[in-house]
């Protein structure tokens, strides 16, 4: 902590020192005409006077005379024989247009008393040079209390940021030694208040990311384990089977099994790269009509239920476009769409909203319908409401979680609501493209 201080403290002199002499040549350069002129003003009548004493007498009454108006004048007054040495011809100019001379930052002032500027007398007026009581030490004495209350105050401030630095390393510590979600707690007047919140949120997320990984470890073990089981149980039954039918029917389980089991590490695998934001895609642009209406014809082939209606509505606009990643989006739509198909009884209608803000794709069944304390828990991985249905028909149970990912790609949601024809309706909205 001191070495911080020492370096804050230097570094605030440096600039200090800096700023004054920058500031003392800009303002000579800016104001030193004005202020001589204005000195000038304030000297000139007691030049004048001065002259006008002593011009007239004879050079030898001259001392004396000087002598007995020494007392009435704060200036010191002296004289000299001959011109003052090194005059410039700015001086020269001076002398021209005022009668007298300045040197010395106005500390002196050279006043011709002769005709003769090279072999008369002239006159010295020098400002007092006497130091009256602490008169030397002036300056000294405003630096020192002023850098003084400044070091003690950066020293203060340096030790608060000091001390909230540490926090912040004590938890970052924790946090690298896996206490997931440690929290740093900050002053509101902390410097490092945002850094804190920023600490914080980022420590609640990757403690909630990995929750979730773990989560989703234990839910991939769980479902592996029974096409797992299955596929063992029929390898043992098939090295027992007596006939071909037999062991032809063992071979299409395993089949099946083998199917289930791929589905599954595919729609992981899916789901892991929907996981990873990194690399975001850049959106396209499509026509909604023709796009929407072949996913309904996909669904329907894959479906296999003659029985089942298929509705798009569509807003009235003709060419209606939509911006976003069409491989992405069309996986999540048709996993919702077929999520309608294992549980609709005969209808399923998709819809395209356009709103102010982007776009919402509705798709809406007439099955059971989710129950409303459910609906946040259907859209997380391996989440079956009617766990034996499910596995009849064919999902997996990430079908909706991948929906979500997918939304989220496009900074948008998907969330459950309640259909018009009485059963679930499954709404994806994204913005529009900034």
């Amino acid at each position: 902590m001191l070495r911080f201080y020492l370096r804050l403290l230097l570094l605030l002199l440096l600039v200090g020192l800096l700023a004054v002499w920058g500031v003392g040549i800009w303002s000579e350069r800016h104001f030193g005409p004005s202020t001589q002129a204005y000195f000038h003003e304030l000297t000139r009548g007691m030049v004048f006077e001065l002259r006008e004493r002593l011009a007239p007498l004879p050079r030898a009454q001259r001392p004396a005379a000087l002598a007995a108006l020494q007392p009435h004048h704060g200036w010191h007054l002296s004289l000299r024989r001959g011109a003052p040495e090194g005059l410039q011809a700015a001086e020269l100019a001076q002398l021209a247009a005022h009668g007298f001379v300045q040197r010395q930052e106005h500390e002196l002032l050279l006043v011709p008393l002769d005709a003769d500027h090279r072999g008369g007398d002239w006159l010295e007026v020098r400002w007092p040079t006497e130091k009256g009581p602490g008169s030397g030490n002036w300056l000294l004495l405003i630096i020192v209390p002023v850098v003084a209350a400044m070091a003690l105050a950066l020293l203060l401030w340096s030790g608060l940021l000091w001390r909230d630095l540490r926090r912040l390393r004590r938890q970052s510590q924790r946090l690298a030694a896996g206490e997931l979600g440690s929290q740093v707690t900050l002053s509101r007047y902390s410097e490092l208040r945002g850094l804190g919140e920023q600490f914080n949120t980022m420590s609640r997320e990757t403690a909630a990311m990995v929750e979730q990984q773990r989560a989703l470890t234990r839910a991939v073990s769980h479902e592996l384990r029974t096409p797992v089981a299955r596929l063992l149980f029929e390898l043992q039954l098939l090295r027992q089977a007596a006939d071909a039918a037999q062991r032809e029917a063992l071979i299409d389980a395993l089949h099946d099994d083998v199917g289930e089991l791929d589905r599954l590490i595919t729609e992981l695998l899916n789901l892991a790269q929907l996981e990873q934001r990194q690399q975001r895609p850049a959106p396209g642009r499509l026509l909604a009509g023709p796009w929407l209406q072949g996913l309904l014809a996909q669904t329907a082939r894959e479906a296999g239920r003659p029985e089942l209606s298929l509705e798009l509505v569509l807003p009235p606009e003709p060419g209606l476009e939509l911006v976003l990643h069409e491989r992405l989006l069309k996986q999540a739509l048709l996993n919702l769409l077929r999520n309608a198909a294992r549980h609709a009884r005969a209808r399923i209608c998709l819809r395209l909203e356009v709103l102010a803000e982007g776009w919402r794709l509705s798709v809406e069944d007439d099955g059971p319908g989710i129950p409303p304390q459910a609906r946040e828990r259907v859209l997380q991985p391996f989440v079956r409401l009617d766990e034996a249905r499910d596995r009849a028909s064919g999902g997996v149970g990430l079908g909706l979680s991948i929906a979500l990912r997918v939304a989220q790609w496009h900074d948008g949601r998907l969330w459950v609501d309640e259909a018009a024809l009485g059963g679930a309706a499954l709404r994806l909205q994204w913005p529009r493209p900034a």
